[in-house]
């Protein structure tokens, strides 16, 4: 054999392997709770469905279930350590998912893609972030307490404008009440809606943004008589009426139909209902709906501009994932947290964990210019209390306050075993 022919069939020999390898058909299993018609769920599926058809060797094999049922399914995989192989996660699990070796650190991946870490909005990322290490990436940016207010229901009652103290607000829910209307339309069946779209901004109203970060370091507790005001300053809203009283029966849906068929003046929840509002609602509903936040607690000692906000969910690898597989999955995050994503979240009124300048306005929900307008004057955005705690205390404060709104507990018992499951926590 000729030395020519002998190279010829080497470098043959070499070419096809790296050939088949390109072509390499792989799937990749992604669980993720984007299943109904929302406006979210839609660009998340279709995000999906262009990354496929971009990388045609690749194919996404989606499980998908309801936002509640994929609480329950997570902590079920983590616990077992089978996770599939790319996965939404709350940024209340990243330590202790990170901790049992299930996270692919996606930090060396933005490393070497600075245009990829430079999209995002870096206060997205904080709660993925521990050190140079960066365990899930944002898939949206969110602000969980918004007072949506049907300001026609609040002018046949005689009320002008939202209330701006917490006397004035317990005035307006019993001149509601008196006229027949359900004050706050409250679904907490799954026990979140409380826990944090109504609760976690509140925390903030009584406690102050200090006592919060005391509280993570271990110099405040649960117990404290500034949370524990808190918590009374909730029970006494359930006290005097504030709620509908079959709230723990309803899911979150369900308390916007209340709101929407105009049997309720105010809802309340993040700004994701936002996209529900604009498409689901009546148009007389819609086009008189506008949004608030809590007023100052009388003896509060936190700031009255403040609500909590950040990324909530993200999307991570699982760490036993490698290879040209680890590869396509990182081509997956890219596409779902990229700028183009996050134009087409925020033109369909949601808000976007990216960095995105460029995208028309004419497109939006006129609550999106609302929010977007107080986010920039008049708001100032502090961490979704649950995502920087233990996942065990979001577990305790939503069965605690729903017990609380029943009778079954008082605010000191709420505050004692928060405080008992943050000390079980620590020692874990």
């Amino acid at each position: 054999m000729s030395r020519k022919l002998f190279c010829y069939l080497f470098l043959l020999c070499l070419i096809i392997p790296l050939a088949a390898q390109a072509q390499e058909q792989i799937e990749l299993t992604m669980q993720h709770f984007q299943s109904d018609d929302s406006v979210g769920a839609v660009l998340f599926r279709n995000a999906i469905a262009d990354f496929e058809a971009a990388h045609p060797n690749v194919s996404v094999r989606q499980e998908t279930t309801t936002h509640d049922e994929y609480i329950t399914l997570f902590n079920v995989e983590a616990a077992s350590g089978e996770l599939p192989d790319v996965f939404m996660i709350l940024a209340a699990n990243i330590d202790s998912t990170q901790a049992a070796g299930l996270l692919a650190d996606l930090g060396p991946d933005f490393a070497a893609d600075v245009d990829w870490l430079n999209a995002q909005n870096p206060g997205a990322m904080l709660e993925w972030t521990r050190g140079d290490s960066i365990y899930a990436i944002p898939t949206q940016m969110i602000v969980t307490h918004l007072i949506y207010y049907n300001q026609a229901i609040f002018d046949e009652v005689g009320i002008e404008e939202f209330p701006t103290t917490w006397e004035d607000f317990k005035s307006a829910i019993t001149t509601l009440n008196d006229a027949g209307y359900i004050p706050i339309a409250l679904g907490n069946k799954e026990r979140w809606v409380v826990a944090d779209p109504l609760f976690g901004t509140m925390i903030f109203r009584a406690t102050g943004l200090d006592w919060f970060n005391n509280l993570l370091t271990g110099d405040a507790k649960f117990t404290d008589p500034e949370f524990v005001y808190a918590v009374e300053a909730f029970k006494e809203l359930v006290d005097i009426g504030a709620f509908n009283v079959d709230a723990n029966s309803l899911t979150n849906a369900q308390q916007r139909t209340l709101y929407y068929n105009g049997e309720a003046a105010m809802f309340i929840e993040g700004n994701w209902a936002i996209g529900s509002v604009a498409q689901e609602a009546p148009e007389d509903i819609r086009d008189n709906t506008h949004l608030a936040i809590w007023p100052p607690l009388t003896a509060g000692k936190g700031s009255a501009n403040q609500v909590t906000g950040g990324a909530g969910w993200g999307i991570a690898i699982n760490s036993k994932v490698s290879g040209a597989k680890r590869e396509a999955a990182v081509e997956l995050l890219k596409t779902l947290s990229a700028i183009d994503y996050g134009r087409q979240r925020i033109e369909a009124g949601l808000m976007a964990g990216q960095v995105v300048t460029d995208f028309d306005e004419t497109l939006l929900p006129a609550l999106t210019t609302e929010l977007n307008r107080k986010l920039a004057t008049e708001w100032e955005v502090v961490p979704i209390f649950t995502n920087w705690t233990p996942r065990g205390i979001l577990d305790t404060l939503g069965q605690t306050m729903q017990e609380l709104m029943i009778g079954q507990k008082t605010p000191e018992q709420v505050a004692q075993e928060l405080q008992a499951e943050m000390d079980r926590s620590i020692i874990e």
